[in-house]
């Protein structure tokens, strides 16, 4: 209900209206001036009115999915942005996601995993990793390149019994799906190993993970991720 999660530029997409305030006075959660003027007009407030009744029955709709921790749906599609907001990070970092990106908030560790399962021929070795389902249980995953487990993102991964890191992963089989992913489930570290990957005319560190799905993908989305 604020803009300060957006950047500069959703802000202007979405007016830059403000809805909510927090009022020192009141010590309460109050609606702006512009949004109280706003809803003066009996044309916005019945379209507004509509728009939070269809959200409300949608979600009502929703209920009989299985929801994990952070509202998140399996096997329900999710965007980046979507994932920034559900998680409630205190920003969008959605443009600097690249495929995965570890954030603490609220005493809370968690490090989504973005896929996209088939990669274009045209990608450098360096950024064409090797993630891909071992079976519908175990998924094979690769960090960043020049990576080790004593770097601090993997390091953050590997510690998961310890920090206990909550890992969702969200799958889409390839870019022609757009810009959203299947939310998979919360992973649990199988196991580790520190390899080598090429990089143009280099050997560079990469660390090799082996994540078990914290529930089983189901035989036919399964399927069709990996056909």
């Amino acid at each position: 209900m604020t803009i300060t999660h957006y950047g500069q530029i959703d802000r202007k997409k979405y007016g830059e209206l403000t809805y909510i305030e927090y009022s020192q006075d009141k010590k309460a959660i109050i609606k702006t001036h512009k949004f109280s003027e706003l809803l003066k007009n009996c044309i916005y407030k019945s379209e507004l009115s509509d728009c939070l009744t269809y959200g409300i029955k949608r979600a009502q709709i929703k209920e009989s999915e299985k929801v994990e921790n952070h509202n998140l749906v399996l096997y329900r599609k999710y965007s980046r942005k979507d994932v920034c907001k559900i998680l409630n990070w205190d920003k969008d970092y959605s443009s600097t996601i690249y495929g995965y990106k570890t954030m603490e908030k609220t005493n809370t560790l968690s490090c989504p995993i973005f896929v996209t399962y088939e990669k274009h021929l045209e990608e450098t070795d360096s950024t064409n990793y090797k993630d891909y389902f071992i079976d519908n249980t175990h998924f094979n995953w690769n960090s960043r390149s020049r990576r080790t487990s004593k770097s601090k993102e993997v390091a953050a991964i590997i510690d998961q019994k310890t920090n206990k890191i909550e890992i969702p992963l969200f799958i889409k089989k390839s870019d022609a799906e757009g810009s959203d992913f299947y939310y998979m489930g919360n992973c649990i570290l199988n196991n580790y190993k520190n390899t080598k990957m090429n990089d143009g005319d280099e050997i560079v560190p990469v660390v090799n993970i082996i994540f078990k799905m914290n529930t089983p993908v189901p035989k036919n989305l399964y399927n069709y991720l990996v056909a």
